[in-house]
Protein backbone atom coordinates (compact mmCIF):
# COMPACT_ATOMS: atom_id res chain seq x y z
CA UNK A 1 0.00 0.00 0.00
CA UNK A 2 1.98 3.17 -1.13
CA UNK A 3 -0.29 5.98 0.35
CA UNK A 4 -3.63 5.61 2.69
CA UNK A 5 -4.78 8.91 1.62
CA UNK A 6 -7.70 9.28 -1.09
CA UNK A 7 -9.08 12.09 -3.19
CA UNK A 8 -12.66 10.54 -3.30
CA UNK A 9 -15.20 9.89 -0.80
CA UNK A 10 -16.76 6.36 -1.94
CA UNK A 11 -19.63 5.97 0.18
CA UNK A 12 -18.76 2.17 0.76
CA UNK A 13 -15.51 2.90 1.60
CA UNK A 14 -14.09 1.53 4.82
CA UNK A 15 -11.69 4.13 4.80
CA UNK A 16 -14.53 5.69 6.73
CA UNK A 17 -14.00 3.69 9.57
CA UNK A 18 -9.92 4.06 9.21
CA UNK A 19 -8.10 4.77 12.19
CA UNK A 20 -4.84 4.75 11.26
CA UNK A 21 -3.03 8.11 10.33
CA UNK A 22 -2.86 9.06 6.72
CA UNK A 23 0.74 9.04 5.41
CA UNK A 24 3.01 8.14 2.35
CA UNK A 25 5.20 4.70 1.89
CA UNK A 26 9.37 5.89 2.14
CA UNK A 27 11.18 4.84 -1.17
CA UNK A 28 14.00 3.39 0.94
CA UNK A 29 11.40 1.28 2.84
CA UNK A 30 9.62 -0.06 -0.14
CA UNK A 31 12.91 -1.22 -1.67
CA UNK A 32 13.92 -2.98 1.43
CA UNK A 33 10.11 -4.61 1.29
CA UNK A 34 10.50 -5.94 -2.06
CA UNK A 35 13.55 -7.82 -1.22
CA UNK A 36 11.47 -9.42 1.43
CA UNK A 37 8.78 -10.15 -1.59
CA UNK A 38 10.99 -11.36 -4.06
CA UNK A 39 12.38 -13.98 -1.57
CA UNK A 40 8.92 -15.27 -0.61
CA UNK A 41 8.63 -16.40 -4.10
CA UNK A 42 5.59 -14.26 -5.56
CA UNK A 43 5.30 -13.21 -9.27
CA UNK A 44 2.88 -10.01 -8.51
CA UNK A 45 2.53 -7.38 -6.72
CA UNK A 46 -0.39 -4.91 -5.77
CA UNK A 47 0.40 -1.57 -5.27
CA UNK A 48 -3.07 -0.39 -3.68
CA UNK A 49 -5.29 -1.34 -0.56
CA UNK A 50 -7.28 1.65 0.94
CA UNK A 51 -5.52 4.47 -0.53
CA UNK A 52 -5.18 5.88 -4.11
CA UNK A 53 -1.94 4.81 -5.44
CA UNK A 54 -1.64 7.74 -8.47
CA UNK A 55 -1.27 10.18 -4.94
CA UNK A 56 2.26 8.79 -4.48
CA UNK A 57 4.66 11.02 -5.90
CA UNK A 58 7.06 7.38 -6.22
CA UNK A 59 4.78 5.01 -8.20
CA UNK A 60 6.56 5.13 -11.39
CA UNK A 61 10.00 4.14 -9.34
CA UNK A 62 8.29 1.62 -7.11
CA UNK A 63 6.57 -0.03 -10.52
CA UNK A 64 10.17 0.34 -12.24
CA UNK A 65 12.31 -1.38 -9.20
CA UNK A 66 9.55 -4.58 -8.93
CA UNK A 67 9.85 -5.13 -12.86
CA UNK A 68 13.34 -4.76 -12.21
CA UNK A 69 12.63 -7.57 -9.93
CA UNK A 70 11.27 -9.79 -12.18
CA UNK A 71 7.47 -9.08 -10.28
CA UNK A 72 4.86 -7.54 -12.58
CA UNK A 73 3.34 -4.62 -10.43
CA UNK A 74 -0.20 -3.76 -10.92
CA UNK A 75 -2.17 -1.34 -9.00
CA UNK A 76 -6.08 -0.17 -9.15
CA UNK A 77 -6.96 3.80 -9.17
CA UNK A 78 -10.27 5.85 -9.19
CA UNK A 79 -8.84 7.46 -11.96
CA UNK A 80 -9.67 10.87 -10.51
CA UNK A 81 -5.68 11.72 -10.75
CA UNK A 82 -4.52 10.65 -14.42
CA UNK A 83 -2.77 14.07 -15.82
CA UNK A 84 -0.53 13.23 -18.95
CA UNK A 85 2.61 13.75 -17.59
CA UNK A 86 1.87 10.78 -15.07
CA UNK A 87 0.67 8.44 -17.33
CA UNK A 88 3.44 8.95 -19.64
CA UNK A 89 5.94 8.45 -16.80
CA UNK A 90 4.17 5.17 -15.65
CA UNK A 91 4.52 3.88 -19.00
CA UNK A 92 7.85 4.40 -18.65
CA UNK A 93 8.66 2.65 -15.86
CA UNK A 94 6.66 -0.33 -17.46
CA UNK A 95 3.43 -0.28 -16.61
CA UNK A 96 1.60 -3.25 -18.38
CA UNK A 97 -1.55 -3.18 -16.60
CA UNK A 98 -4.27 -0.54 -14.46
CA UNK A 99 -7.62 -1.23 -13.09
CA UNK A 100 -9.64 1.23 -12.31
CA UNK A 101 -13.07 1.28 -10.30
CA UNK A 102 -15.84 3.37 -11.74
CA UNK A 103 -18.30 2.14 -9.14
CA UNK A 104 -21.77 2.69 -10.54
CA UNK A 105 -22.77 1.46 -14.03
CA UNK A 106 -24.32 4.26 -15.10
CA UNK A 107 -23.54 7.90 -14.41
CA UNK A 108 -26.21 8.69 -11.78
CA UNK A 109 -24.99 5.62 -9.70
CA UNK A 110 -21.43 6.71 -9.75
CA UNK A 111 -22.16 10.12 -8.80
CA UNK A 112 -24.31 8.68 -5.74
CA UNK A 113 -21.34 6.43 -4.98
CA UNK A 114 -18.63 8.98 -5.34
CA UNK A 115 -19.94 12.48 -4.09
CA UNK A 116 -18.62 15.77 -5.65
CA UNK A 117 -17.34 14.11 -8.35
CA UNK A 118 -18.61 14.36 -12.31
CA UNK A 119 -19.11 10.82 -14.29
CA UNK A 120 -18.26 12.86 -17.28
CA UNK A 121 -14.93 14.09 -15.51
CA UNK A 122 -14.00 10.56 -15.80
CA UNK A 123 -14.92 9.88 -19.30
CA UNK A 124 -12.60 12.15 -20.03
CA UNK A 125 -9.96 11.22 -17.89
CA UNK A 126 -10.08 7.29 -19.58
CA UNK A 127 -10.18 8.46 -23.14
CA UNK A 128 -7.28 10.42 -22.24
CA UNK A 129 -5.46 7.36 -20.66
CA UNK A 130 -6.37 5.32 -23.91
CA UNK A 131 -4.53 7.92 -26.36
CA UNK A 132 -1.71 8.11 -24.32
CA UNK A 133 -1.17 4.30 -24.07
CA UNK A 134 -2.02 4.09 -28.17
CA UNK A 135 0.33 6.95 -29.26
CA UNK A 136 3.40 5.26 -26.94
CA UNK A 137 2.94 1.94 -28.63
CA UNK A 138 3.92 0.48 -25.21
CA UNK A 139 0.99 -2.48 -24.63
CA UNK A 140 -0.61 -1.38 -21.06
CA UNK A 141 -3.76 -3.61 -19.74
CA UNK A 142 -6.74 -1.06 -18.98
CA UNK A 143 -9.22 -3.09 -16.34
CA UNK A 144 -12.28 -1.12 -15.58
CA UNK A 145 -14.58 -2.05 -12.40
CA UNK A 146 -17.88 -1.53 -11.27
CA UNK A 147 -20.36 -2.48 -7.86
CA UNK A 148 -24.16 -3.49 -8.09
CA UNK A 149 -25.84 -5.51 -5.31
CA UNK A 150 -25.96 -8.82 -5.94
CA UNK A 151 -29.71 -8.90 -5.64
CA UNK A 152 -30.63 -6.50 -8.36
CA UNK A 153 -28.10 -8.05 -10.88
CA UNK A 154 -31.38 -9.56 -12.83
CA UNK A 155 -33.07 -6.19 -12.93
CA UNK A 156 -30.40 -4.18 -14.05
CA UNK A 157 -29.90 -5.62 -17.25
CA UNK A 158 -30.14 -2.50 -19.42
CA UNK A 159 -27.76 -0.33 -16.69
CA UNK A 160 -24.90 -2.91 -17.71
CA UNK A 161 -25.19 -2.93 -21.19
CA UNK A 162 -24.86 0.85 -21.05
CA UNK A 163 -21.95 0.20 -18.61
CA UNK A 164 -20.36 -1.97 -21.63
CA UNK A 165 -21.51 0.64 -24.36
CA UNK A 166 -19.76 3.79 -22.34
CA UNK A 167 -17.03 1.64 -21.64
CA UNK A 168 -15.76 -0.43 -23.86
CA UNK A 169 -14.42 2.21 -25.89
CA UNK A 170 -11.62 2.84 -23.35
CA UNK A 171 -11.38 -0.59 -21.78
CA UNK A 172 -9.66 -3.83 -23.04
CA UNK A 173 -11.44 -5.77 -20.25
CA UNK A 174 -14.58 -4.95 -18.03
CA UNK A 175 -16.20 -6.87 -14.47
CA UNK A 176 -18.96 -6.25 -12.42
CA UNK A 177 -18.49 -7.49 -8.11
CA UNK A 178 -20.65 -6.89 -5.54
CA UNK A 179 -20.36 -4.59 -2.39
CA UNK A 180 -18.28 -5.86 -0.16
CA UNK A 181 -20.44 -4.01 3.33
CA UNK A 182 -18.42 -2.56 6.24
CA UNK A 183 -19.40 -1.93 9.37
CA UNK A 184 -20.36 2.10 9.98
CA UNK A 185 -19.91 2.91 6.08
CA UNK A 186 -22.91 3.09 3.56
CA UNK A 187 -23.81 1.16 0.40
CA UNK A 188 -26.19 1.89 -2.38
CA UNK A 189 -29.55 -0.31 -3.36
CA UNK A 190 -31.90 0.44 -6.16
CA UNK A 191 -30.27 4.07 -6.45
CA UNK A 192 -30.89 4.87 -2.80
CA UNK A 193 -27.98 5.25 -0.44
CA UNK A 194 -28.51 3.69 2.89
CA UNK A 195 -26.41 2.77 6.03
CA UNK A 196 -25.12 -0.55 6.65
CA UNK A 197 -24.19 -2.41 9.75
CA UNK A 198 -22.10 -5.44 9.36
CA UNK A 199 -23.86 -7.02 12.66
CA UNK A 200 -27.22 -7.09 10.79
CA UNK A 201 -25.49 -8.84 7.67
CA UNK A 202 -25.82 -13.13 7.71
Amino acid sequence: EPTNACNANCVFCPRHAMTRPIGYMQFDFFSALIDQVVALGPSELRLFHYGEPMLHPDLACMISVAHQRGLSARFQTNGLFLPEERIRELLEAGMNYIGISVNGLIPADYEAIRPGHAHADLVVNLTRLRRIIAESGRGCHIHLNAHVDQEELQERTEDIQTYKRTWLAVADSLSISGLSRYDRVAVMKRGVICPTDIKDMP
